[in-house]
């Protein structure tokens, strides 16, 4: 696996920086699918699709970085809530 692995390495490296303007996080990505595609070897069915399938665990485990991303802070429990405005009352009445 280490030899393929590392004919693709730098392919799936552009791709991901592509996506991803962040070297570490890259690195950390390219880590993952190296684990992933380890663990999984069993699952690939040919050698000749071994390129798309390296791919698809690369997107897979960017996926998963956006989705474990906060890109937003919580709000605090406190915060006091806006009096709505008799236009707004009617508007949610209409909907």
């Amino acid at each position: 696996m280490l030899a393929e692995w590392l004919r693709h390495k730098d392919q799936l490296r552009y791709y991901v920086l592509k996506k991803i303007d962040d070297p570490d996080t890259a690195e950390d990505i390219l880590q993952d699918v190296y684990i992933k595609a380890s663990a999984n070897l069993s699952q690939l069915k040919s050698q000749d699709s071994l390129k798309s399938w390296l791919y698809r665990i690369t997107h897979n485990v960017m996926m998963d970085f956006y989705r474990t991303r906060q890109p937003y802070d919580e709000l605090p429990d406190d915060i006091a809530v806006e009096e709505l405005t008799s236009e707004d009352e009617n508007l949610q009445k209409m909907t």
